[in-house]
């Protein structure tokens, strides 16, 4: 039978939109921190007091005015407001999306169109707190977890639109085996948010450069690490986190640990896809569909990995960086995607 149906092309098309606006909000602010422009603007909405980066001579002078002390670069203001216009464009779409969802209540997902509102709100609030707290590495890391966590709504919503809960539809599947997928593809979502949140850590105390060679770090196999100094969650608040402040061996501690994690993540993705591969001939129309996602997991990860070592061996390109997170999010959502297919299929 075919399960697929869209009640509303609206809201789905829209939910598109907005998971790939949400995907370029996430790289664009990856950008953002790489080209050190994280406080480009001192304050929040505007930047100087301005709706634009300040340009002219007259604008450059009354924001140094206005903020003594600080550095003003027209470029990196630049860079920070693009990314607040993309975000602002973001929270747009979601907010058309919980209106036409609320006009045309299926499936209950003007409830979930509401959640997913009041967290992008949130995600604004951390937006803020980036710039007013100096780049605290604490609301740096919740900042970048709160895009992974929206766009994996979006993409959550765009499914529940495109899949017709009430279609019955009859697999011949082992139970077993499903929950089996199931308890596996929730470990390998949770494991790799928490590899995000290593990243995010390792980007905002600058760690990515402790090691500059592969599979070595400083020559050796395991260096000096102070692991109590490299995830101390306590760092102080006030002081200006702009090219981070601790030690040698506390980011070596922050960058080894995102080592020892992409290990982790490759080995629990092939066991997925091993186990996988036991039910996928048993799916009929739905095979392809599953083995497709199966196929993109497996390259996605295979990328991300190559990315990884690029930046250590090439010393953080630029567009290597940023392209790393933004595979970061693909594979978290690809996976995000594999939970809500096995949900589907346990559902009959």
């Amino acid at each position: 039978m075919n399960i697929y149906s869209i009640p509303n092309k609206q809201i789905f098309y829209l939910s598109v939109i907005a998971t790939i606006l949400a995907i370029i909000v996430i790289g664009v602010g990856a950008y953002t921190r790489l080209v050190h422009a994280g406080l480009g603007c001192p304050d929040w909405p505007g930047c100087y007091g301005l709706l634009t980066s300040p340009s002219t001579a007259d604008e450059i002078s009354q924001a140094m005015e206005n903020f003594p002390g600080m550095p003003v670069s027209s470029e990196k203001g630049w860079v920070e407001m693009i990314h607040r216009y993309i975000a602002g464009l973001l929270l747009i779409v979601i907010a058309c999306i919980t209106i036409l969802s609320w006009r045309n209540k299926q499936h209950n997902n003007y409830i979930f169109a509401t959640g997913i509102l009041l967290f992008a709100l949130l995600q604004a609030a951390f937006g803020m707190w980036t710039v007013t707290l100096k780049l605290w590495p604490q609301v740096v890391v919740a900042h970048l977890l709160g895009g992974m966590i929206l766009s994996s709504l979006l993409v959550n919503l765009f499914l529940r639109e495109y899949y017709h809960y009430s279609t019955i539809v009859n697999f011949k599947v082992n139970p077993s085996l499903l929950y089996t997928l199931k308890y596996l593809a929730s470990l390998a979502l949770f494991v790799v948010f928490m590899q995000i949140a290593i990243g995010g850590w390792t980007s905002a105390n600058y760690s990515s450069l402790a090691c500059v060679d592969f599979p070595t770090c400083q020559g050796v196999l395991l260096p000096n690490m102070d692991f109590a100094s490299g995830f101390n969650l306590f760092l102080p608040l006030g002081d200006n986190y702009l090219g981070g402040k601790l030690d040698s061996a506390a980011r070596t501690a922050i960058h080894m640990t995102h080592r020892f994690g992409a290990i982790i993540i490759f080995i629990i993705i092939v066991w997925l896809l091993y186990q996988s591969k036991k039910v996928i001939y048993n799916l009929g129309k739905f095979r392809n569909t599953f083995n497709n996602l199966l196929s993109i997991i497996c390259i996605i990860m295979l990328v991300q990995i190559a990315l990884g070592i690029s930046n250590v061996v090439n010393h953080l390109p630029l567009i290597v960086a940023v392209t790393h997170t933004v595979v970061a999010s693909l594979l978290l959502l690809s996976l995000v995607a594999y939970n809500f297919y096995i949900r589907l299929l346990l559902k009959y």
